[in-house]
This record gives C-alpha cells, structure tokens and sequence, in this order.
C-alpha cells in the first residue's frame, strides 16, 4: 500500500490472543476496548 511516510509512523498495531474472533474471548475485546479508548484520547488531543 503506499502510505505516505509521514502517515506510517502513526499507525499503530496490537495482536490479541483472540485473532480476529475478539467474542469468544472477553479478555481480549476488554483489552482492544481499552485500546480504542486510549487511542481516541490521544487523536483528540493533537
């Protein structure tokens, strides 16, 4: 994909234990819900 450089360096990744299947394991969609949270904290920041 081309991304500009400046775009890649904010893109952020995790891996979950639970795949892409996050609703058969609850601690994996809390964890990837706390997350989502943080990351919204910070993009409303700038």
């Amino acid at each position: 994909m081309a991304i500009p450089a400046s775009y890649r360096e904010r893109i952020e990744t995790r891996v979950y234990p639970a795949g892409h299947m996050m609703y058969i394991h609850p601690e994996s969609r809390v964890a990837q819900s706390a997350d989502l949270a943080d990351f919204v904290r910070r993009a409303s920041n700038r």
